[in-house]
């Protein structure tokens, strides 16, 4: 019985060596262009059914001048308390206060995964946020002082 019990560990153990972690490169699913940074970090956690989860991705020293074009189609951030909100909620889930400071100039583009669909007003973010079953979406943030960007998926 331990002889079958090590056999399956140490099989496990090599195919698990062979398998390959892949960091996904979320500027590239969100189609930010060629942007060059200097640092990013990932911070991911997940539920137990199939893709429900949180995961920010902030990416430090972003060079604008790479990604001026898609900034000017986004929406301006304007002090959008719903956009500040979701920073908030979601730095303070990971225990990242530090993280994601107020964001007083920028860009943002919110995108519902459920319906397909970006969102561009206040009424149309509480909406989701507020009266939807699953909350789905994807929020990319532009911080125009800091040349970072911000990248929440929210899956519940």
């Amino acid at each position: 019985y331990l002889a079958i019990v090590a056999l399956c560990l140490l099989l496990g153990f090599m195919l698990g060596r062979k398998s390959k972690y892949e960091k996904r490169d979320y500027l590239k699913q969100f189609k930010i262009g060629k942007a060059t940074y200097s640092e990013s970090l990932i911070y991911e956690a997940y539920g137990g059914l199939q893709n429900d989860g949180i995961m920010l991705a902030v990416y430090y020293d972003v060079d604008a001048a790479k990604i001026i074009h898609q900034l000017d189609s986004w929406e301006k951030i304007n002090d959008s308390p719903t956009i500040s909100s979701i920073l908030k909620n979601v730095s303070s889930y990971f225990g990242l206060d530090f993280v994601i400071p107020e964001i007083a100039s920028g860009n943002f583009f919110l995108y519902d995964n459920s319906q397909h669909k970006e969102l561009r007003s206040e009424a149309e973010m509480n909406t989701l946020l507020l009266h939807s079953e699953d909350v789905n979406f994807s929020l990319v943030v532009w911080d125009d002082e800091k040349h970072t960007i911000y990248i929440v998926e929210y899956r519940i």
